[in-house]
């Protein structure tokens, strides 16, 4: 019933053995543990030194140790009421698992070598005991490879237009400035096409040639109220069809949990 209030899965094993290590693993005490553990482990970060510029501070590197045992402790405990084979599907404990195992070998060479090469895993412990984190970077797996290619159709008319824009203005004095090169024409349409620039980049041309208005005129209405519609229309979709999915799923693991029950 706990499980289904807090929406949490109810796929491990039954047995007596099993149930205690689970309470144990829920427990506030055990809790308390892997919360300082992992402020601790986080905020060493605060502290850790580029390579080789200083020798490690021995106090870090116990902590960074400790904090090391104890996920690899809390994953034990998951190991033993979830059972091994099952726990190879949890990829998130896996990496977990990899994660103990690597900054525990930092841990043991780092006096030697005076390298502290693992401050980059540190982050992984948040998106491993945050639930919205993990969601968070799920919806992005899921939102990037369609937002992906109407990223791409951007920056495919932004280059056409930039070659146009080359060629237009890229002999008019007052125009080498924006739209002398292609990268130069290219960094101006972007920033134009977030009105940041908007008139300063084109008033000049126009005060010359009151006609290039026209392209100007076509640039914005196409990316002001199409392109940039379009890629938050698809974005709000994918995040709306993420969020259906995560209701779902928890829907599911309540259902589940009450069943077991």
């Amino acid at each position: 019933i706990e499980d289904a209030l807090h929406f949490r899965r109810s796929d491990y094993r039954l047995d007596e053995v099993s149930l205690r290590v689970y309470r144990v693993y829920l427990s506030p005490g055990w809790q308390v543990v892997r919360m300082v553990s992992c402020a601790l482990f986080l905020l060493n970060g605060f502290r850790d030194k580029p390579w080789r510029s200083q020798p490690p501070i021995p106090l870090q590197t116990v902590v960074d140790g400790v904090c090391a045992c104890v996920f690899l402790a809390d994953t034990g405990l998951r190991a033993v009421f979830l059972g091994p084979r099952r726990l190879l599907s949890h990829r998130w404990c896996l990496g977990l698992v990899a994660m103990g195992v690597v900054c525990l070998c930092d841990t043991a060479t780092r006096q030697r070598t005076s390298l502290q090469w693992s401050g980059w895993l540190r982050p992984f412990v948040v998106f491993y005991y945050s639930q919205s984190s993990r969601s968070a970077v799920l919806t992005m797996g899921r939102i990037l490879p369609r937002t992906s290619q109407l990223v791409l159709m951007e920056l495919f008319l932004l280059v056409a237009f930039s070659c146009m824009a080359l060629t237009l203005f890229g002999g008019v004095a007052r125009g080498e400035g924006a739209f002398g090169t292609l990268g130069g024409a290219f960094i101006s349409l972007y920033a134009l096409s977030t009105t940041v620039n908007d008139p300063d980049v084109w008033l000049p041309l126009f005060d010359r040639n009151p006609g290039t208005m026209l392209f100007f005129g076509v640039f914005l209405v196409l990316w002001l109220y199409i392109i940039h519609n379009l890629v938050l229309a698809t974005v709000y979709q994918q995040f709306s069809t993420a969020l259906k999915h995560r209701v779902r799923d928890r829907h599911r693991l309540r259902v589940q949990a009450l069943d077991r029950a």
